[in-house]
């Protein structure tokens, strides 16, 4: 066993695992050797001890997303007006957004501090003059109210015009003359713009970009948080939740099987901002349009008439998490073979490339959260080749981008990294430190976790421009195969050799574009590349169908055996085996 090592945020030592010894011996000796002449090559203690253990402030291995620095804050909970609606994911939170912190993976302003959406968005002091223009009524279904004057609606919030600033029900005058405002121009007070006009300029009823229009008036506020009568509202009574059938929870609130409706969950709310619901809803109901066999859809949102309890109804999506499917819990519903496991890999590429397809509008549409907990798996019986079918859930980190955003690039990147992950543990999650970690990215393999981070934070034999796929096929190929893939699987392909070859390749391809898109320098993503390799690595492990063919043929023989047997009583299973040879034939 490899000594213990003390990670960062661990209080107890993490004891490698045998498995880990590919890294030591086969990954970083290999990687050295090919490292280009005048770099450093780091031995295998160095190099662990530099990924897994911090002794200064200024290590910086901290959480992938925030790079190493960011400490996440211990509550979840929504942050209202705080939200900044950028993710940290994968990078720290921008600049332009300070005071800002990383909470649970959502930039939030700092306290004391709100976001203001308005000039290109930032966190201002509550205090502030900038802050005071923020009406805090939303504009996600409709524009902004009339009676509020001059207003605009930027990233789906009201906010005053500049000169203005929002004072709530309270009768403002003209600084000049003392005259009273007129009842449209009570709610905003005049900054310096002193005039003899008398009325103040009214925004125009303009219709938020990007979103539909659900309703015909404002919103209520968090008092009143009805939904008016539209085709997309549902009754509270209609779709209750069963509370002793609690199916997840996090920071948005807790999922729940609808009451007498097993194929329905519910989705509780726990704050008041209608635009999740909304952004998850109308997420749902495009991608279950375009592709059905992947994605559930919404059935309807509303609120409970008692306390105003937001919601959403979804449809539930059948079979089991992919998290629970794994090879290291040895569920008999779970992954029992390897052609499974790529058939798996091969529908999430599959999925991933009709998220970089636009919609009719031009917009794309990603899911940005795809741990395994949000991936469902079930025996699938669509007759074109697939052994389970995948469904995605789970839409509270989603992304929708107009054609020639930046942030589609982004969002592809992302989605590269979340492959990456997945091909780790769908494959060899008996190496994941599930117990240990509940991030998932420091969940990965040792030795693997460098190529999630930005080449900056990587020891040097992991920096990116001393890697390509042929020295990271050469690395991985052997000692991964046979150290570090679920044993089971490894016994499962028709031929070894040729299985060892085409995975080492895959691996090689998968990890150095996890390694170029962790950097976010202009990396273009190939997800038909790796769905290639997986596919040609599928036709090496297709005995798995052959046997569940034998099976199937064999349950049936015997079954017709036990119902002929039963009629004529006496005869052998052998005399019936030949009068029905026949018929089986």
């Amino acid at each position: 066993m490899e000594p213990g090592l003390r990670a960062t945020g661990w209080t107890e030592p993490v004891r490698m695992r045998c498995k880990a010894r590919i890294l030591g011996k086969q990954v970083w000796i290999l990687l050295a050797c090919f490292t280009a002449p005048g770099t450093v090559a780091e031995d295998i203690r160095q190099a662990l001890s530099s990924d897994d253990a911090c002794a200064a402030d200024s290590c910086g291995l901290g959480m992938l997303q925030v790079g190493a620095s960011q400490e996440v804050e211990g509550s979840s909970y929504w942050q209202g007006v705080r939200e900044t609606g950028t993710t940290c994911f994968f990078s720290n939170c921008p600049g332009r957004l300070n005071p800002v912190d990383c909470h649970h993976w959502r930039c939030v302003c700092q306290e004391g501090n709100k976001y203001n959406p308005a000039d290109g968005g930032a966190c201002v002091a509550n205090d502030s003059p900038s802050a005071r223009r923020m009406t805090g009524k939303t504009c996600w279904l409709t524009s902004c109210p009339v009676e509020y004057g001059s207003t605009q609606c930027v990233g789906h919030e009201c906010v005053c015009d500049v000169g203005f600033e929002f004072q709530k029900a309270k009768v403002q005058v003209w600084p000049e003359t003392g005259r009273k405002l007129p009842r449209a121009m009570q709610t905003a007070s005049v900054l310096g713009l002193v005039g003899s006009a008398k009325e103040m300029p009214r925004a125009p009823r303009e219709q938020c970009d990007g979103l539909p229009r659900l309703l015909g008036r404002d919103i209520p506020g968090p008092a009143q948080r009805k939904l008016p009568k539209h085709d997309l509202q549902v009754r509270w009574d209609d779709f209750k939740p069963d509370y002793q059938r609690k199916l997840g929870a996090g920071a948005y609130g807790g999922v729940y099987q609808v009451r007498g409706s097993p194929d329905k969950v519910v989705k509780l709310f726990s704050h008041s901002d209608w635009s999740d619901v909304v952004r998850e809803s109308r997420f749902a109901q495009t991608m279950k349009a375009r592709y059905p066999r992947h994605f559930v859809d919404c059935v309807g949102m509303g609120s409970a008439p008692d306390d105003g309890q937001i919601f959403a109804v979804f449809e539930r999506a059948t079979g089991m998490s992919l998290a629970a499917a794994a090879t290291r819990f040895h569920v008999p519903e779970g992954m029992g073979h390897v052609s499974q496991a790529l058939d798996i890999l091969d529908q999430l590429l599959t999925i991933m490339l009709d998220m970089m397809k636009p919609d009719s509008q031009g917009k794309y549409h990603f899911h940005l959260d795809l741990k395994p907990d949000n991936i469902m798996i079930s025996t699938s019986t669509d007759g074109k080749g697939h052994d389970v079918n995948v469904t995605l859930i789970d839409y509270g980190i989603v992304k929708t981008c107009e054609h020639g955003d930046r942030s589609v690039e982004d969002s592809a990147q992302q989605l590269f990294r979340w492959f990456g992950w997945e091909l780790l543990w769908v494959l060899s999650s008996e190496a994941f430190h599930v117990e240990a970690e509940t991030n998932p990215w420091e969940q990965l393999p040792e030795g693997f976790r460098p190529f999630f981070r930005r080449s900056d934070l990587r020891p040097a034999a992991y920096r990116t421009e001393q890697l390509s796929p042929q020295l990271l096929q050469d690395s991985l190929q052997d000692g991964f195969f046979d150290e570090v893939l679920s044993p089971a699987f490894r016994r499962q392909w028709r031929c070894p050799e040729e299985a060892r070859r085409q995975l080492g390749r895959l691996l090689g391809d998968a990890f150095h574009g996890v390694a170029q898109a962790s950097d976010k320098a202009g990396y273009t993503p190939d997800f038909q590349k790796l769905r290639s390799d997986v596919r040609s690595l599928r036709v090496l492990a297709s005995r798995h169908r052959q046997h569940l063919q034998q099976e199937l043929r064999r349950q049936q023989v015997q079954s017709k055996v036990r119902s002929r047997r039963s009629q004529v009583g006496t005869e052998s299973a052998a005399t019936l085996w030949e009068k029905l040879a026949p018929e089986l034939s």
